[in-house]
């Protein structure tokens, strides 16, 4: 967990907004300056002028808008909210498994100040988060709200080919409410029809054989220090009939970029889901 969580911690605030206080996707909040900047005096102020643009919180969150979501935190919640969600999402918790899992860190201030501000909007590098949780919060949301432990180990047999041990799926916790991880999802698909992963995504949203397939996630890139480079996330999760799947990917670009996170993705979802598909 040495990865910053940059944009994909969006998912909290968003979350408390719809979870919590059951906001709507499209709620507005008016900002001043562009997407992906973080300004102090764009983030205290309540100026409204005729550069300043009202979106909805649907389109914030597709397009990760630092500021909106900033403002959403001083306007519509409290710090404890946030970390409240965080936690629920095991942020700052020991994930027990069959595995080593490194606790992901979510330092969240006790005042509404610009620290809080860079928390919310993910603009920090002291917030940090795991590959493998990222993929638990994407399924988390893909599940009606219900985090399941990960494993590895599916099976043991002994030399008799008796099994000796059956893994079985583990409830961690319930994050948000059925009603709540439904309208997280509707955020994640306007990430991936609209949003910063449309292009990555494209190839595969404009595949007639692929229409019926669920897609949603959220994007995030933050240069880190362990190791040094660009770091580019995507977290989300595609559903197809009762079949779903989780993935978290993460590159960490040193000098040119190779290719996207989200474009990982969403090839692995087509490669998944290509037989299901195929035989219907």
């Amino acid at each position: 967990a040495t990865y910053p969580a940059a944009s994909v911690f969006k998912i909290i605030p968003a979350a408390v907004a719809l979870d919590k206080y059951k906001l709507e996707s499209n709620l507005l909040i008016p900002f001043n300056g562009s997407a992906h900047t973080l300004y102090k005096k764009n983030v205290m102020s309540d100026k409204v002028n005729r550069w300043t643009r009202w979106i909805s919180l649907k389109q914030a969150f597709a397009l990760s808008v630092n500021t909106f979501f900033a403002r959403l935190a001083f306007k519509k919640m409290e710090p404890e909210d946030l970390r409240e969600y965080a936690e629920r999402f095991q942020f700052n918790r020991p994930i027990i498994t069959d595995f080593p899992v490194d606790i992901s860190t979510a330092i969240i201030p006790d005042e509404k100040n610009y620290e809080l501000a860079e928390v919310a909007s993910g603009f920090n590098r002291f917030n940090t988060l795991s590959p493998v949780q990222g993929a638990m919060i994407a399924a988390a949301i893909a599940d009606d709200g219900v985090m399941r432990t990960p494993y590895m180990v599916d099976t043991l047999t002994n030399q008799e080919g008796h099994v000796v041990y059956q893994a079985e799926p583990t409830e961690l916790s319930r994050p948000l409410t059925p009603e709540g991880a439904e309208k997280m999802r509707e955020l994640m698909q306007a990430t991936i029809i609209q949003g910063t992963s449309r292009k990555s995504f494209r190839p595969l949203v404009k595949n007639s054989q692929f229409m019926e397939l669920e897609l949603g996630g959220k994007t995030g890139s933050l240069t880190g220090g362990e190791p040094r480079g660009k770091v580019d996330w995507f977290v989300g999760y595609a559903i197809y009939g009762d079949r779903k799947i989780a993935i978290s990917a993460i590159t960490v670009n040193k000098k040119y970029w190779t290719v996207k996170s989200a474009f990982l993705a969403q090839s692995i979802f087509k490669d998944y889901f290509k037989e299901q598909v195929a035989s219907k």
